[in-house]
């Protein structure tokens, strides 16, 4: 029998759905459970914060910001869904998969800190570096509203909040989701551009979307199949997990527009946001910069390994 090459395995889908109890069922149900049920539990703080304050009115209308209340507050009222989300995955996983939780993130002993940390880093400068770039082409468009004591407040709130939020996503989509239909598809580019496009169109409800048009969703898009690209380039999550983190916790500090889906105290507010086909394509460029930086640090897999066929045990 002619030996396969090690470096074209996934072993973070393959070793995931070795341990513990993973039928299909199992992945669905977990899907429900932990998304439906931890986005009516974590709202249930926001219902009763308006009934409290006598804003039922809001509530009809489908408002989500909740006014008289302050940004840091609201931001934390739209965190706990995602909390919820997360410790009810860690649940599931624990009690109806019977695996280790970290099975959803590597298939490793350990999670490797050094990564999520090079990547968070990495993703933290690119995006320093061209916010100054953006800053000294335009600086009337920044508008200067640091407030020290709100500032350490929300740094306090999103470093762990944002942290649950954005590893919960990254654990839903390249993790459960991609173990998921792993089980049932040979070919590792199928699950990568499901799970993209469904990352994508999961955020169809933010306001930018209602503020730039439904084109905007191909930026969500490609974040995802950069995600998805180099966690399983990597056989991990560590690398996208620490990305995602990085990118939203820049948002929530340091920038805030009228139709971010993100309002909080941050150091800037801007006064107009630029999206157009050239921004879209600058933020390809950006994720292919990302993806070869980690690449030159830790070699990643060959692309092939995307297109090439895995052997699959017949799933139940």
């Amino acid at each position: 029998m002619e030996k396969r090459n090690q470096d074209l395995e996934s072993h973070f889908i393959k070793e995931g759905n070795k341990i513990g109890r993973n039928e299909g069922w199992r992945y669905f149900l977990g899907l429900l459970f932990s998304m439906f049920l931890g986005q009516v539990l974590g709202i249930i703080p926001y219902f009763i914060t308006l009934s409290s304050l006598g804003r039922r009115a809001d509530l009809l209308a489908g408002e989500m910001t909740i006014p008289g209340i302050g940004s840091n507050w609201n931001f934390l009222l739209m965190m706990l869904p995602f909390m919820c989300s997360f410790f009810l995955l860690y649940i599931y996983i624990k009690r109806v998969h019977k695996r280790p939780f970290r099975s959803v993130i590597t298939p490793f002993r350990k999670l490797d800190y050094a990564k999520f940390l090079y990547a968070f880093g990495v993703w933290m400068f690119i995006l320093v570096v061209f916010e100054l770039i953006y800053y000294a082409g335009n600086p009337g468009n920044y508008i200067l509203q640091f407030n020290f004591s709100k500032f350490a407040f929300l740094l306090l709130l999103s470093i762990p909040a944002l942290l649950i939020q954005t590893s919960y996503e990254e654990l839903i989509f390249r993790g459960y989701g991609m173990q998921w239909l792993g089980r049932y598809m040979p070919y590792r580019i199928v699950p990568l551009l499901i799970t993209s496009i469904c990352f994508g169109l999961m955020h169809m409800s933010n306001p930018e979307v209602a503020a730039f048009g439904p084109l905007i969703i191909i930026d969500y898009i490609v974040v995802g199949l950069a995600l998805g690209l180099v966690s399983l380039l990597s056989d991990s999550l560590e690398f996208a997990m620490g990305l995602h983190f990085a990118n939203n916790l820049f948002a929530a500090l340091f920038l805030s527009y009228d139709s971010s889906a993100l309002q909080t105290d941050a150091v800037f507010r801007l006064k107009e946001v630029n999206f157009s086909p050239n921004t879209q394509l600058l933020g390809v460029c950006v994720a292919i910069i990302f993806i070869l930086v980690i690449h030159l640090r830790y070699p990643l897999k060959p692309l092939r390994m995307l297109w090439t066929k895995d052997e699959l045990k017949t799933p139940s």
